[in-house]
Order: C-alpha cells, then structure tokens, then sequence
C-alpha cells in the first residue's frame, strides 16, 4: 500500500513539473512566421531565435521559427538581386506574423545580368566548337547545296571522284543509284546505267540537295549483273569518297546455279 502510494505521488510530482516546464516553455518563446511575397527562397542569418545562432541557412517562405518574445529578435535575410533585408524584433514584441517587402539592388541585378550573359555566351561558344566544321571540308562550303537553280557552282559539283569497277569475268553492266536516309533534303534514286566492267572515269557529285555536312547521311550504290551470275551490290558513303575522292570496288562474280 505505501509503494502504490509512493508510486502515485511520483507521477503525480512529474506531471506537475512537466505542467509547469511547458508552462515556463510557452512563456520565454512564441512561434513566428515569416513570409514574402516577392520570393520564394532566401539565405537567413540570426543570432536571437531560440534554435541558437544560424548563419546563411536557406530558408522557404513562408519560414517558421522561434523567438524568446522578452528579449526580441534580429534575423537578416538575403536574396539574390535584393538589398538585404533587416528584421528586427524587439522585446516584449507580441506580432507572429511578419510579411517582408525587399528592394532590389540595381548594382547587384547588373551583376547576375552579366555573368548570366557570360555563361551563355560561353555555352554557345562551347556548343559552337562541338559543331564545329569538318576539317576535312573545306572552308565556308559546309552548307553549300546542289540545286537546279545554280548548277555546276557548288564545291561538290566541282570535286572530281575517281570512280573504278572491275570484275572477274569482265564485262559486268554497271548501274548505280542514291540511296538517302535524309531522303527530305537529299532524294533516293533509280538505278542508272553506266557501262561494263571494267569501268573507270572521273565524275563529280552532282546530287540535288547534297551538301557537305548531310553527306554522312547518303550513300552510293553500285550494282554489278552479269548473265549466268547473282548480282552484286556494294555501298559507298559519300562523305568517305569525298574524302578519299575516289569510289572503287572489285567484284568477284559467283555462277548461278544451272
């Protein structure tokens, strides 16, 4: 009976010391809010807010915290572009709810302006450089096209490429034909005939639409037929041949079974 007793009386004393600590607690703080219409973020810096002394923590408006409501409060708030921006509470101050007003900094906004303009200008310079011209092309001709319009006056069209075919037995017909995976600028074509193996002459590339830089982007093919043998086709890239200013191919010609 007396440690039920003695039980209870403990409980009873911790329940009114917890009372009383809470008591005390909701006397020497007060939750306030800070709010701002013009931002969302800034960096807060304080060193009278119950959580103790903070320096440049980014904060979300609107931001709570605590303050001991007798001895008041100075926080300082920073925005880029934005004058700094002094809050000061003072003691026995009982307002909960403060909403900020920030004045810009026209030296400050001319500043980020400037370095915003300098990472740009320093992107497309970088993005120019991975765009770069082909080295192998020559200079300024990159986007030249063929067209109908001015025939014969692009550097490709006055690029001479060697082209060479030959086959065992000889006397294959020759034909050749665009094929294009940009077919929107550059068109696929029908098979053309050229003549019998062996062939050889020099041409230039007088494709509608084909430029330096899509020249990746279409390929030649030729095709060798022969009476009593299986055709055979080989591909050629035209920025390869370009480079290399020559197209040529030896074909081994295989009997069709009788």
């Amino acid at each position: 009976m007396k440690k039920a007793l003695c039980l209870a009386l403990s409980l009873c004393y911790i329940c009114m010391a917890t009372s009383t600590f809470a008591q005390k607690l909701g006397k020497f703080s007060q939750e306030i809010i800070i709010d701002c219409q013009q931002i969302q973020t800034a960096k807060m810096t304080s060193d009278e807010t119950i959580g103790g002394k903070l320096k440049d923590i980014d904060i979300t408006f609107p931001y709570r915290t605590f303050i001991n409501p007798k001895k008041g409060a100075m926080i300082y708030l920073k925005a880029p572009g934005y004058n700094q921006y002094k809050l000061m509470i003072p003691p026995g101050g009982i307002e909960s709810e403060f909403v900020l007003h920030f004045t810009e900094n026209t030296r400050e906004i001319d500043r980020l302006r400037n370095l915003s303009h300098r990472n740009n200008q320093s992107m497309e310079n970088t993005q120019q450089q991975t765009q770069a011209a082909d080295p192998t092309a020559p200079a300024g001709t990159e986007k030249e096209m063929v067209s109908r319009d001015n025939p014969g006056q692009t550097t490709l069209e006055k690029t001479i490429i060697r082209w060479a075919f030959d086959s065992d037995p000889q006397g294959a017909r020759v034909y050749w034909r665009v094929i294009s995976s940009i077919p929107e600028q550059v068109k696929n074509t029908n098979e053309t005939y050229l003549m019998t193996t062996p062939y050889e002459e020099t041409r230039s590339f007088n494709i509608l639409g084909l430029t330096y830089e899509n020249s990746r982007d279409v390929t030649i093919e030729i095709k060798l037929t022969k009476q009593g043998y299986h055709p055979q086709v080989k591909r050629f890239n035209v920025r390869q041949a370009l480079d290399q200013q020559e197209i040529s191919a030896f074909f081994e010609l295989v009997k069709q079974d009788e």
